[in-house]
C-alpha cells in the first residue's frame, strides 16, 4: 500500500508538481476499500531579492494560493530570462503555512538594463551599397512589467551617389503568463541606378510595415514545449523606375499568420518544428486584385525545422531547413528567396525566388578554449542546398553552396569571417566563384 501512495507521488512530482504528495491517511479498509489522501502544495508567496515588484503579477499572474507546479515556474523564468539584465535562479522554500512553499527568485546579476550595440558587416547589395553600419538600442524593462524595447538604425557607409540602403526597426514585448505580446514596425528605404538605352535611371524602392503577434505556451513538461502564435501584419511597397511606379512591385498587404512552435530534447541535443500558414486579408488598405496582378487574399503554408547535435564536447552539428508552398501566385515580398548567407550559402548577389521552393542548411561547428586578447574562436564548415519550383513568374531550378567560417567571441564583441563558393546553380544564374562575408559588433 505504501508503494502504491509513493507511486501516486511520483506521478505528481513527474507533472510538475514538486511539493504535492499522495499518503495513506488512517482508515478502516474491513470492507475492501482504500483510500489515498492528496496533498497538493500550494504557492504562499512569490518574491524576488526579499521584494515583491509589479512586474511579479505580469510574469506569475494567479500564483498566489494556487498550486505549485514547477512547469509554470519554468514558464515565468523564461519571460524574465528574455531580459538579458534580469536573469534569476529559483529557490523553494517552506512557507508560514501547512502544505504552502515560498518561491523566491534571485537575480544572478545586476547588469545595466539597456544596452547600445554598434555593427559593421558588408552584407548589402553590390547596387544599394554593400558596406552597411547598424546602430541599435535595448531597453530592459522600462515600464516595471518585464517589457522589453529595442531600436535598431542602419545606413550604408559607402556614400555614393545615387546608391542608398537605410533602415530603422523598433519593437516592444510584453509578458502575461502563458502570454506574451507584441509589437514592430519597421522601414526601409533604398535606391540604385539601373542603366536603360545608356542612360542611368533611379530605382528607388520603399517599405513601411507594421506587425502585431500573440504567442501563447499551451504545454510544457521537462523535455518539450509547444507554444501557438498568431500575427497580423500590414507591409505597404513602393517601387518606382524612373519616376514611374511598377505595380507588380508596390503592393499594400494585409496578412494574418498562425503557426505552431514546439521545441524538444534529444539527448543532448534539441529539435525544434514550427508549422504555420498565412492567409493576405481585403483589409487595412490592402491593394484591391487586379487582372495580371497576383490576388491580395492569397494563402502560404511553410514549415521550419532546426536541430542541435553536441558530437564532442567542442564539437557539435547543426542544422536547419525551410519549406514554402502556395496555391496562389505571389508578390516578391512574400515569395520565397532560396541563395545567400541566411538560405544557401555561397551565394550573395544572385538567387532564385519563387512561389513555392525550399532550403536546407548544414553546419558542423568546433569551438576551442578561449584565447587571450581574442576571444573564443569557433571554425565552422557549412554545406547548403536548396531550390525553387518553375511557376509562371519564376523559372525554378536548385542551388548547392558551400563555405568556412571563423567566428571570434568576446563578452562585449564578436567578429566573423565566411568564404563561400557555390557548387552548383542553374544555367543563367551566373554567381561569383567565391563570396565573401565579414562582421563586427560591439556592445556597450
Amino acid at each position: 500500500m505504501q508503494a502504491l501512495a509513493h507511486k501516486a507521488s511520483n506521478a505528481y512530482i513527474e507533472q510538475g508538481y514538486v511539493t504535492s504528495l499522495v499518503y495513506l491517511p488512517d482508515q478502516d479498509v474491513s470492507d475492501g476499500t482504500l483510500r489515498l489522501q492528496a496533498q497538493e502544495g500550494r504557492i504562499e508567496t512569490i518574491s524576488l531579492d526579499g521584494q515583491q515588484p509589479r512586474g511579479l503579477a505580469m510574469i506569475f499572474p494567479h500564483a498566489r494560493g494556487a498550486v505549485l507546479n514547477l512547469r509554470t515556474l519554468e514558464q515565468g523564468m523564461e519571460q524574465i530570462d528574455r531580459l538579458p539584465s534580469r536573469r534569476v535562479s529559483i529557490d523553494i522554500q517552506p512557507g508560514t503555512r501547512q502544505g504552502y512553499s515560498r518561491v523566491v527568485l534571485h537575480r544572478i546579476d545586476q547588469d545595466k538594463p539597456w544596452r547600445i550595440a554598434l555593427g559593421i558587416d558588408n552584407s548589402g547589395q553590390k547596387g544599394t551599397g554593400t558596406r552597411q553600419g547598424a546602430l541599435g538600442l535595448a531597453l530592459d524593462s522600462p515600464l516595471g512589467l518585464y517589457d522589453q524595447w529595442q531600436f535598431e538604425t542602419s545606413h550604408d557607409l559607402e556614400g555614393r551617389r545615387g546608391h542608398l540602403s537605410r533602415g530603422l526597426t523598433a519593437s516592444v514585448t510584453l509578458p502575461y503568463g502563458d502570454w506574451r505580446f507584441g509589437y514592430r514596425y519597421a522601414r526601409s528605404d533604398s535606391e540604385q541606378p539601373l542603366r536603360v538605352a545608356d542612360r542611368n535611371w533611379p530605382y528607388l524602392g520603399r517599405v513601411r510595415q507594421h506587425v502585431l503577434d500573440l504567442h501563447r505556451t499551451l504545454y510544457r513538461d521537462g523535455d518539450s514545449t509547444l507554444g501557438w502564435a498568431l500575427s497580423l501584419t500590414r507591409r505597404d511597397t513602393r517601387t518606382t523606375f524612373a519616376g514611374q511606379r511598377l505595380n507588380v512591385s508596390s503592393p499594400t498587404l494585409a496578412i494574418a499568420g498562425s503557426g505552431l512552435e514546439y521545441a524538444t530534447r534529444l539527448g543532448t541535443g534539441y529539435f525544434t518544428l514550427n508549422p504555420s500558414v498565412s492567409r493576405g486579408l481585403h483589409a487595412l488598405g490592402a491593394s484591391d486584385d487586379q487582372r495580371g496582378l497576383p490576388p491580395s487574399d492569397f494563402t502560404r503554408i511553410s514549415l521550419a525545422a532546426s536541430g542541435f547535435l553536441p558530437l564532442t564536447p567542442t564539437i557539435s552539428y547543426l542544422t536547419s531547413g525551410y519549406l514554402q508552398t502556395t496555391p496562389d501566385d505571389l508578390y516578391p515580398s512574400e515569395r520565397i528567396s532560396v541563395g545567400g548567407e541566411y538560405s544557401v550559402r555561397g551565394f550573395k548577389d544572385t538567387f532564385l525566388d519563387a512561389n513555392r521552393g525550399a532550403y536546407w542548411r548544414n553546419q558542423i561547428d568546433w569551438t576551442t578554449q578561449t584565447l587571450p586578447l581574442v576571444g573564443q574562436p569557433t571554425l565552422s564548415v557549412a554545406l547548403d542546398a536548396g531550390g525553387t519550383m518553375k511557376s509562371r513568374s519564376a523559372k525554378g531550378g536548385g542551388l548547392l553552396g558551400s563555405a568556412i567560417m571563423l567566428a571570434l567571441s568576446q563578452p562585449r564583441a564578436t567578429q566573423s569571417f565566411s568564404l563561400g563558393k557555390p557548387l552548383l546553380s542553374p544555367q543563367g544564374l551566373h554567381p561569383d566563384p567565391w563570396v565573401v562575408y565579414w562582421q563586427a559588433s560591439f556592445t556597450l
